[in-house]
């Protein structure tokens, strides 16, 4: 029968490590005389410690003493390191100002082939992913269905190149010329002052004034529904391609409507598209 084998009474190599550090750490000032880089110094040691004796008291006073100095990025580190079960020391961290948001500040941290990205706020993370949607709308429009893009044309652009295409239009001039009677009548329906016939029971010649009144108020009709305007010169199929070549898409208001619809975490989470908050509000996601 095999012996028991008593317990050794000698520390781990990893906790005579840590005692080594914790036999050699400088002396620190007082809380209230620490500056915020013997503060930092402090919350390394304590997370070193923490690690190598897996206590949890020493990360709380870690993070405690990150609140009290305002170490916004230790506090975030904290937060996301807790929410997915891992010690904060051992996460590899890069921080840095999102390049299209000015004012946001995205964390990163990895641990061997994982990577997480987090922000101090959903609303943080929200523009991060609008810029996000924008860009690509700028760049890869062809990646969004089709019909996702056809409730985003730009009507107001789409709405002026048919204005200026019928402004062109000489249809009131020639019926004004061809065929006054009609012309006159078509005055009278788009809005326009019709004038008392003469004596001998004529009405008067149309002037330029009136031709150009009647060939605006045309337009604006037309142009009111550009889309069915298209469908009198191109095929169903050929319309929305159309339209966006001539108009192309309010982007920013696609891009909002985007990240409104689907959430900011499946644009920002290549991993599984999914936004989290951490117990303090912080906004994080896995990239891969």
């Amino acid at each position: 029968m095999a012996k028991k084998r008593k317990p050794s009474k000698k520390p781990s190599k990893a906790v005579a490590a840590a005692r080594r550090a914790s036999s050699k750490r400088k002396p620190l000032p007082p809380v209230r005389e620490r500056t915020p880089a013997q503060a930092r110094e402090l919350i390394n040691q304590l997370l070193t410690e923490a690690a190598a004796e897996d206590d949890a008291s020493r990360l709380i006073g870690a993070r405690d003493m990150a609140e009290q100095y305002g170490f916004v990025d230790l506090l975030v580190l904290f937060d996301v390191a807790d929410a997915i079960g891992e010690n904060p020391v051992t996460l590899d961290v890069e921080e840095g100002a999102y390049r299209d948001v000015p004012g946001v500040t995205v964390f990163r941290y990895r641990l061997g082939n994982r990577e997480w990205a987090a922000t101090l706020s959903e609303e943080d993370a929200d523009k991060i992913a609008v810029a996000t949607v924008t860009q690509d709308l700028k760049d890869e429009p062809g990646i969004f269905s089709e019909s996702f893009l056809q409730q985003h044309i730009d009507k107001d652009k789409l709405r002026e190149w048919v204005l200026d295409a019928e402004r062109e239009s000489d249809y009131a001039r020639e019926l004004a010329k061809d065929e006054p009677d009609r012309f006159w009548k078509l005055v009278e329906q788009v809005g326009g002052d019709v004038p008392d016939p003469d004596e001998d029971g004529d009405t008067p010649e149309p002037d330029d004034e009136i031709v150009s009144f009647v060939t605006e108020a045309l337009a604006r009709d037309r142009a009111s529904d550009p889309m069915a305007y298209l469908s009198e010169f191109y095929t169903d199929d050929e319309v929305m391609a159309k339209a966006i070549e001539i108009a192309g898409i309010d982007i920013e208001a696609a891009a909002e409507a985007a990240v409104r619809d689907d959430g900011a975490g499946h644009f920002l989470s290549s991993y599984d598209g999914e936004l989290h908050t951490t117990t303090h509000g912080y906004a994080y996601w896995r990239e891969n």
